[in-house]
This record gives structure tokens, sequence and C-alpha cells, in this order.
């Protein structure tokens, strides 16, 4: 089975880059690092790994769908999705690979843990009304079925591809990895949760908490995505919703405990309002520069 791994990149730490490749390599035949960077840099990674510069930041959606199909060109059966500053043991690509060559399942992700604070993060089932439910895997099965899976970890079958299931890049990053997931679940797909794989990632900058509602902190720009995207996926057929409004519900609620405790409280309250405003008007895409 040929293994390619796609790492999306955005001024990386060149060090923690060289890490993740080399261990990627221990499992598949190739890197593939989809460089968001928009100035040109040599990376220097080695002759399995090829580094594919955009020249801009185009999103992860995008960048994960330009390395999907240089991927699928490379006659890969599986593409192995990782962001910059995931952390993968070796025991997890170990597991990951063994799962993909055992199950069924057409996407496999590990367990994520938060590397700031080591909190275990869900995968989740959806109810009969799209009410997402946590799932943590543990015990003796090799996976156990879900619904939505964080992309960071993800093994997926080039067939996913091939029928046509992409990213979507006008969401550019919030809520890309969960839109996805309800596209495949609706063309058939299978997703299961590893049992046997953990894997350390970031979720943020540093964690929150007001009232009893906690949040991970990003920066303003990243935050206008944050309240945008829930609106975005109310007007899409296959987000249930009842769970587009409980995302939009806990959205707000994370942007006031921000705007509680953060001294800079006027930027984040001009990304919050230009999100709100450009979510109700349908606008897509990457934040406007003057937005």
């Amino acid at each position: 089975m040929k293994i390619i791994a796609v790492i999306v990149a955005f001024h990386p730490n060149l060090e923690q880059l060289r890490i993740l490749c080399d261990q990627l390599l221990g499992i598949s035949h190739h890197v593939l690092v989809v460089d968001n960077t928009p100035q040109p840099q040599e990376l220097g990674l080695g002759e399995r790994i090829q580094h594919l510069p955009l020249l801009s930041n185009t999103g992860i959606a995008h960048a994960q769908n330009v390395g999907a199909q240089r991927a699928l060109q490379m006659q890969a059966d599986v593409v192995a999705f990782f962001d910059q500053d995931s952390c993968p043991e070796e025991a997890t690509l170990v597991a990951m690979d063994a799962a993909i060559s055992t199950t069924d399942f057409d996407i496999l992700a590990p367990t994520c843990v938060d590397s700031l604070n080591r909190e275990v993060l869900p995968a989740y089932r959806l109810s009969v009304l799209g009410i997402p439910h946590p799932i943590y895997a543990d015990g003796p099965s090799v996976a156990v079925p879900v619904d939505l899976v964080i992309s960071s970890g993800n093994f997926v079958r080039s067939r996913v591809f091939q029928r046509g299931v992409w990213m979507d890049r006008t969401l550019f990053i919030d809520y890309v990895d969960f839109e996805w997931c309800f596209r495949c679940r609706r063309h058939g797909f299978s997703v299961g949760l590893v049992s046997a794989a953990r894997m350390s990632h970031r979720i943020g900058e540093k964690t929150l908490q007001y009232a009893g509602v906690r949040t991970s902190l990003h920066g303003p720009a990243r935050s206008y995505y944050k309240l945008r995207n829930p609106l975005l996926l109310l007007r899409r057929r296959e987000v249930p919703v009842l769970y587009a409004l409980r995302e939009l519900t806990a959205a707000v609620l994370q942007a006031l405990v921000v705007l509680r405790q953060h001294e800079h409280r006027k930027l984040y309250l001009s990304a919050f309002l230009s999100g709100v405003r450009d979510g109700l008007l349908n606008r897509s895409g990457p934040k406007p520069a003057n937005g």
C-alpha cells in the first residue's frame, strides 16, 4: 500500500518540520510539504520530501487539495494529512499504518491530545438530529466508527478524492475538516477513530476560561473565521441545522470570553464583528484585507 504524507505549512519552524518529515518517512513513500508561506524559502528537506510552495496563504483547504492532487498523480493509495505542528509518536504512526491496512474504513484518524494542556480531544458521533456526541477510542477494537474528526493525522483512501470529495477552499480554515466529513458521510464513506493511536496537536495559543465557558485563544485574524464559518455552515445542505446552530452558539460564547479577558479587545471585537457581517452576507474565502 502506497502512503503519501501531506504536511500543510505556514511560516514553519524548520527544525520541527524536519523532525515531522523524518517521522513520516518511516511509514510513507514520500512526504509533500505544501507551503502557504507568502515568501519563497528553501527548506532543504531531502530527496523523498517535495516542497510545494504556493507563495501566498491560500488557506488549509486549498493546500490540502493541492497535496492530495499531487499524491494521486504519484499513484498514492492513501493520503495522510498532517499540520506542521503535529507531533505523532512512532507507535502512533505504526498503529495508523496497521489500521489502514487491516480495516475497511475510508478515513482513519488518531486521537489527538492538546499539546498545551494535555487534554484528550474527542471525535464525534452524530445523533439523528445532528447533535454531536464526543467519542474517545479505547479498548480492544482496532478502530471505532465516528462521524467527525479533525484533519491532522487523518489517513484517507484515494477513492475519497477520486469520487470528487475535496476540501472546501471557500471556508479557508475553520470547520474545513468537519464540513468535509459531512460530505463524506453523504457519499457513503466511513470514518474511524484508531484506538491505539494518539497524537499531540496544538490547539490555539493558550486556553481562556470564564463563567464555565472555555476556549482556545487564536489571533484576531483566525478569530474572524471562528464566527463567520458557522454562519456559512447554516447554508450547507449536508450540515444539520442543529449542528450549525450549536457551533454558532459556542462561537459567540467563546468570543465573549475573549472580549472579557484579552487586553486587545478592540482588535478582537473588530474581527468578530467582521466575521458576523460576512457570515450573514454569505461571504466566503479569505478574510478581506480591509475587512
